[in-house]
């Protein structure tokens, strides 16, 4: 890079065409491999400038010769096919390895928006159109023979296009060079040259999540066929979501692709791209751009229903086949799964009241084969519809949870900035109605695996898939952040009052459902919605998910994952909303609640006493201490809190009786109850914390001096014990 000489073997190397194709090609494997070399990754500065040199001197010229390769191997033919293929698969190796090159310095960061940071200086290179024909020649000659040049020519085609906006000379490029893309992905889909090979399927994914801009479409108002490109795209993508060899990461990118489509504008109407783009073209067309608002009407509702339909139902009916090993399972690829359900919700959030009642009728469907292959005691099916239930589950929790997210707004109090936390949504009027269909659904559905669960079936059928009741638990999650956070005294009022006087009585997410209509809307709508869920108020529906928590520490005690996520859930449940603990107050209400604070041993709750769930009994002591602290009925923390630590004491009095120490059962019962106390003083406020030292000392804290003596050797039972201690002399909150 420092020598003029150095600097001439690129320009050198261009002599090879006029020698032979076999040298040719070894002189772009030479660039290849030079390129590859000079990208690594700067650790030094001296690094980071040879890298920038050659960005700027030697980079461009690479990636320019290996552009002419292309266009002089479609103006001189080579007679061979596999010269040809050799020439080309090298030429579009270069130029894709110059194209992801690493311009600013960000090796190994994702970049999911696909922009690629080309400096200005290659404007030229970028500004011609026919390059995206011959891109596209590429693909229609190469791909039987040569399908992996095929694939190739169409990720160059995915890196050349994906250039900031500021790279074209004008807009006349810009649409030109969108014009012919289209154009040529509408001639792909027709013919689907190609499509056979995985490799070239695949790329024709990433080619279409990558048009991230929706509005680049709207602006080509010279392609006058955009209706039937986004059909022929609605029926690619339909057709690869229901083959089961097409791998995930390609459906992840068509459904970035439908995201991109369905994403609302900023307007008051609500209305989406898709019909906005189409008025466009009617308007280009010299219509009226106000003209067949049906049809618009009816294809933005029936193309995207269609393919998030088409989405659910593949997924669900792939579970039998993955069942078998035919296929990959949905289920079983946790970092895709929450990726793809993720972007659902975004997808069908425009046309929410087709696809929830879509899928509210397939759960019914599903929930009815359920039931009856229940009866009729067929293992086999029972387990292909709890798998299929637990995709449902997923979908559905996703499509609830997805309307909601937390949005931080900043007030100024005073000299002080304070931020609060409030639940935004972007659904439409009717929709939270869909929202209790569903969740109807699926509280029946946990009742049902409750019932699944007697004795008897288990004994003919065995436990419900674990992943049913994972399921179950990321659903009763996204319900519990919304509907069943109120008041205590909503129940008390009858919620008579209008929303500006509501005030707290009102749930968070009711409050930002109904927040955006009119004002004066009185809060009967809260009542309409559990009316809707049909199982009573949101007591009895908090009842409901408590009964279930401690179902799952019974029947699942060893399966710690489970567990975990059970006791989360019931952290959360407890915790309630971010300023207040109203969902905490009402779950004191409960008998279920009462009888657990009675009965929180291991006979119990075998959880406690399984090997895996050691860690997890600090998490379950603090949750249960915690909501003991918020009864008001018990303000003095009397009778009620030294009833709670009955267990513990007796286990402690049972230690201190036993002379030997040194046995497995008395170093599982030391681990046990020290991290059952430390979960009960973390969470002892200034009222409880005397209460509970005095229970501690001086008679039993000399018990853990003992319990160190004899396993000092006992990484686990030390730890245990000196977090305890850590725990009791820390004073928080001056108590």
């Amino acid at each position: 890079l420092e020598c003029e000489g150095h600097r001439a073997i690129l320009r050198e190397l261009t002599r090879f065409w006029d020698t032979s194709i076999e040298h040719y090609t070894m002189g772009l494997h030479l660039m290849f491999d030079l390129v590859e070399e000079m990208d690594a990754p700067a650790t030094t500065r001296r690094g980071l400038i040879r890298k920038r040199q050659f960005l700027s001197l030697g980079l461009h010229k690479v990636f320019v010769l290996s552009l002419e390769t292309l266009q002089k191997l479609e103006s001189q033919a080579i007679a061979e096919p596999a010269r040809a293929a050799m020439l080309t698969d090298a030429a579009l190796n270069l130029a894709v390895r110059s194209l992801t090159y690493d311009f600013v310095n960000q090796a190994g960061e994702e970049n999911e928006a696909l922009s690629i940071a080309v400096p200005m200086s290659w404007r030229a290179d970028f500004n011609n159109a026919a390059m995206v024909d011959l891109l596209f020649q590429l693909v229609d000659r190469f791909h039987q023979f040569a399908p992996e040049q095929a694939a190739r020519a169409l990720e160059l085609l995915l890196l050349y296009i994906n250039v900031p906006r500021s790279i074209y000379e004008s807009l006349q490029m810009h649409t030109d060079i969108w014009c012919k893309l289209l154009e040529g992905i509408r001639n792909l889909l027709q013919t689907r040259k190609g499509f056979h090979d995985p490799g070239v399927h695949h790329m024709m994914c990433r080619l279409l999540g990558s048009l991230r801009d929706a509005d680049h479409m709207g602006r080509t108002r010279k392609f006058k066929d955009y209706a039937e490109w986004l059909d022929l795209a609605k029926n690619f993508t339909i057709a690869s979501f229901r083959d089961r060899q097409v791998p995930a990461n390609s459906i992840h990118y068509l459904l970035q692709f439908w995201w991109r489509l369905s994403t609302s504008t900023r307007t008051s109407n609500g209305s989406d791209l898709l019909a906005r783009i189409l008025a466009a073209q009617r308007e280009a067309a010299g219509g009226s751009p106000r003209e067949s608002d049906d049809e618009d009407k009816g294809l933005v509702q029936t193309l995207v229903p269609e393919v998030v339909d088409a989405f659910i139902m593949s997924r669900v009916e792939s579970v039998e086949a993955a069942l078998a090993g035919l296929t990959d399972d949905p289920l079983d690829d946790a970092e895709m799964l929450q990726a793809q359900l993720e972007v659902l919700p975004k997808i069908g959030a425009q046309q929410y009241s087709i696809i929830g009642s879509r899928l509210v009728e397939v759960l019914d469907q599903r929930q009815r084969m359920y039931e009856s292959a229940l009866t009729a005691g067929s293992t086999h099916q029972v387990r292909v519809l709890e798998a299929q239930l637990a995709w449902l589950v997923r979908v559905s929790a996703a499509m609830v949870g997805g309307h909601y997210a937390m949005e931080t707004h900043i007030s100024i109090q005073g000299q002080r900035v304070v931020p609060q936390s409030v639940m935004g949504t972007n659904m439409q009027n009717g929709d939270e109605l869909i929202d209790a269909d569903v969740s109807r659904r699926m509280l029946q559905l946990v009742m049902m695996v409750e019932r699944r669960h007697d004795p008897s079936t288990v004994a003919s059928l065995g436990r419900a898939d674990a992943r049913l009741e994972l399921a179950l638990l990321s659903f009763m999650d996204k319900l519990k952040q919304g509907l069943l956070y109120v008041d205590s005294h909503v129940a008390d009022d009858g919620m008579g009052q209008g929303i500006g006087s509501a005030g707290p009585g009102i749930p968070q997410l009711l409050t930002s459902i109904i927040g955006r209509r009119p004002p004066g809307i009185p809060a009967e709508v809260y009542t309409k919605i559990f009316k809707r869920i049909g199982l009573g108020d949101h007591k009895e529906v908090l009842g409901l998910l408590m009964s279930k928590v401690l179902s799952n520490l019974k029947i699942w005690a060893d399966h710690p994952e489970l567990v975990k996520e059970t006791l989360v859930m019931l952290a959360t449940m407890v915790h309630g909303a971010s300023d207040q603990n109203a969902a905490a107050r009402i779950l004191l209400e409960l008998d279920v609640t009462r009888s657990l604070f009675q009965h929180h041993t291991a006979e119990a709750l075998p959880f406690l006493s399984h090997r895996g769930n050691e860690r997890h009994r600090t998490t379950f002591y603090l949750t249960l201490t915690h909501l003991l602290s918020l009864n008001e009925a018990d303000v003095d923390a009397s009778g009620a809190f030294e009833a709670f630590l009955q267990p513990i004491i007796a286990t402690l009095d049972s230690l201190m009786n036993t002379p030997n120490l040194r046995t497995e059962e008395c170093r599982r019962a030391i681990i046990g109850v020290t991290r059952d106390l430390r979960g009960i003083t973390c969470a002892s406020n200034h009222r409880m914390y005397p209460l509970l030292f005095d229970l501690l000392y001086p008679r039993y804290l000399p018990l853990l001096t003992r319990a160190l003596e004899t396993w000092g050797d006992a990484p686990d039972v030390t730890n245990s014990v000196l977090k305890l201690w850590m725990e009791l002399s820390e004073n928080k909150d001056g108590r």
